[in-house]
């Protein structure tokens, strides 16, 4: 009756045996080696630790920043009439930081919106272009791109660039036919046209606007506009409906 144990000849013949039987009879002979490959062994798992304390620390860092961007952009939009200047640009330069040092975390993306945006809010227009270009090119399917694009559209209108603010309406229309705000871009398009003089597109757009939007606020403007131009008294320019958010 067999006791389950295997002998030294059946051992020798079992390869994973015989590999792990050498290896032990290799270090006996060559201590040195088992020293070798001790010191190895140590000094990989020290780098090991030392890379995932570090990978945590960058992570753990660059999430805080974060939150404390949002905590001052948020409170500096609290009341929109009442702008808090101060509160923006620190929230500005926070993500200004997550998206340089911390680039590599899920928020960076989310953090260059909103780079261009509080850059928008601080006055630099010239650096809330360039942060809301780089973001449309860079995160084409972020939940945000639809917002950068009408974003940089009123940016453009602020600056008298109407026909590239009237480039991002148009394709944010024909792009993102779902996005929330669309009625919001559907008057930019007839703003930007009435403004630029071409009139009968401008009635013709807020006469689509008010027969698809039974909301009163958009239904209204609409209709006044159309008033307004039929009536010849253009001298009362149509004024930026932005959304908020």
């Amino acid at each position: 009756m067999g006791t389950g144990r295997m002998t030294k000849h059946e051992i020798k013949k079992d390869e994973f045996a015989g590999f792990w039987l050498r290896a032990v009879s290799y270090l006996k002979q060559h201590p040195e080696k088992l020293n070798l490959a001790l010191g190895i062994a140590v000094f990989s798992l020290i780098v090991i630790v030392v890379a995932y304390l570090l990978i945590n620390s960058y992570v753990r860092n660059g999430h805080s920043t974060y939150a404390n961007a949002m905590k001052f952009y948020q409170r500096g939009k609290l009341y929109s009439e009442k702008l808090s200047t101060s509160d923006i640009i620190q929230a500005r330069e926070l993500f200004k930081t997550v998206t340089s040092r911390y680039s590599l975390i899920s928020e960076a993306p989310t953090a260059l919106y909103y780079y261009a945006a509080s850059s928008y809010l601080s006055g630099d227009l010239k650096l809330a272009e360039e942060k809301y270009l780089r973001f449309i090119k860079k995160n084409r399917g972020h939940m945000l791109h639809p917002e950068a694009v009408y974003d940089l559209g009123i940016l453009y209108e602020d600056k008298k660039d109407y026909a590239k603010a009237l480039a991002q309406y148009e394709k944010l229309e024909k792009d993102s036919p779902d996005f929330y705000g669309m009625a919001f871009v559907k008057l930019a398009i007839a703003r930007c046209y009435e403004t630029t003089g071409s009139v009968q597109k401008a009635v013709d757009k807020y006469r689509a606007i008010a027969k698809e939007y039974e909301e009163p606020y958009f239904k209204n403007i609409a209709e006044s506009r159309i008033r307004w131009i039929e009536e010849g008294t253009l001298s009362s320019p149509p004024e930026k409906t932005e959304k908020t958010g």
